[in-house]
């Protein structure tokens, strides 16, 4: 009997991992899934799954790249040169700046740019001129970008995220499906989802329920 309950228990924790919530999923985001860079950052790579329009996606807190004589921030995109070929991007750029993947995946911008904001303090990296590393906000109002094709029912990789290691924030915004549909994008970058969250308190409470009855 007591086996019998604790299978049940287990059965329950498993029924609620798999359920789906929406048509829409993200990935990537969860504590687990980040990289340590060993220089007090984290980094994260969030790829959607179901969606392929991006509107008003928007994070803050986030580590940033500044360089002296580019038109404001740099988002570094993964590219290998700055605009123009002016000269090869250091990797140690690209890895520690928050920035979407455009061209990851094949995302294009269709409106508004990309905002990007650094207050060029709280980074734990030196300050080199002519590069100025901070804190700051990935995105906003008004940006809107999507996929050029490709298959909607694989994850793909959206958005790079940098922060301080042991914190999180939320990425926030709107999907589009192909069909239209319209989804809510709310991802706790760096700290477990409240779904998660509730299915571990859950479990635990079945378990404790049958030992309890022992």
């Amino acid at each position: 009997m007591k086996s019998l309950k604790m299978i049940l228990a287990l059965v329950l924790v498993l029924a609620m991992t798999g359920t789906t919530f929406a048509a829409f999923s993200i990935s990537g985001n969860l504590p687990g899934d980040g990289t340590d860079l060993g220089n007090g950052l984290t980094s994260y790579t969030i790829s959607t799954k179901g969606v392929n329009v991006y509107e008003d996606l928007v994070i803050g807190g986030v580590h940033q790249l500044t360089y002296d004589g580019m038109f404001g921030p740099v988002p570094t995109p993964s590219m290998t040169s700055l605009p123009g070929g002016a000269f090869p991007v250091p990797a140690h750029w690209v890895t520690n700046d928050t920035h979407f993947l455009f061209l990851d995946g094949d995302v294009s911008p269709t409106a508004g740019g990309i905002v990007e904001t650094n207050t060029q303090s709280g980074s734990p990296l030196t300050d080199v001129v002519p590069e100025h590393w901070g804190m700051g906000t990935l995105g906003g109002a008004g940006n809107t970008f999507g996929f050029l094709g490709g298959d909607e029912t694989v994850f793909r990789n959206l958005i790079q995220v940098v922060i301080p290691t042991g914190t999180g924030q939320l990425l926030t915004g709107v999907t589009f499906d192909a069909a239209g549909s319209q989804y809510a994008l709310e991802a706790l970058v760096g700290v477990p989802e409240p779904s998660t969250i509730l299915m571990l308190l859950v479990g635990s409470l079945c378990l404790l329920a049958v030992r309890s009855r022992k």
